[in-house]
Formats: C-alpha cells, sequence, structure tokens
C-alpha cells in the first residue's frame, strides 16, 4: 500500500477544522490540544475525558492515499469533533465494540450528509 506523509500545513490546516467545527457546533466548553500520531491505523483520532472536559486530536503522520486534500483534512476533523459532540451520550454506555460500531454509524451519517458518500478510508 502507498502511504502520503503529511506535514506541517497538512497538520495546521486540520487544526484549523477542527476548531472550525468546535464552534459550528458550539463546543466552548473543551479544552483541545493537538498532536501528530505516529502509531495509527487510522486517519485522525481523538481522546476525551469527559469528566476533565479536554480533548486531545491526533492527526496520522502518514495516510494510506496518494494525495491528501483540504477536502479529506476537513471530513476527518469533522469526524473527530462529532466523537466530541457523541461524548455526553456515550459516556453513559459500557465501552464495547457495539458502542463503537453505533457511535461510527451516526457520524458517517453526518459525514455523507455534509460531504457527500465517498470514503476516504
Amino acid at each position: 500500500m502507498k502511504y502520503k506523509s503529511l506535514n506541517k500545513e497538512h497538520f495546521n490546516y486540520y487544526k484549523k477544522c477542527v476548531i472550525k467545527w468546535m464552534c459550528h457546533f458550539g463546543i466552548k466548553d473543551y479544552a483541545a490540544s493537538f498532536y501528530w500520531d505516529t502509531d495509527t491505523e487510522t486517519l485522525g483520532a481523538v481522546y476525551i475525558d469527559y469528566k476533565g472536559r479536554a480533548v486531545s486530536f491526533y492527526l496520522a503522520k502518514k495516510w494510506p492515499t496518494g494525495r491528501v486534500t483540504n477536502k479529506q483534512l476537513d471530513r476527518t476533523a469533522f469526524h473527530e469533533v462529532i466523537h466530541v459532540i457523541l461524548a455526553p451520550l456515550t459516556a453513559q454506555i459500557t465501552k464495547d465494540d457495539t458502542k463503537e460500531a453505533g457511535e461510527h454509524e451516526i457520524i458517517r451519517r453526518f459525514e455523507s450528509e455534509r460531504f457527500g458518500l465517498e470514503r476516504i478510508s
């Protein structure tokens, strides 16, 4: 599989998109931090400290695609912010595969409505 290494411009655009979506959805009660993820199989990730009201957003350093576009970065940011929106609900649910699958089903609906049906990985 061919991988594309991301750079500082990609990271800064992703961060800008995350902040845009957090503001769009009125998420103002979480402290956000941003990091590169060099050890992942996903394009991005978010770790949520629901009780502590902190979120850590990660962007994969390498993507399994030939070209990284701003639309892909924006969609990844959108996806991770939806996880934050769902945090109050998912904090009440036992951690298992069903919760994860259900959460992603909801997120994919939001993504498809906003960005279209194609998947980026």
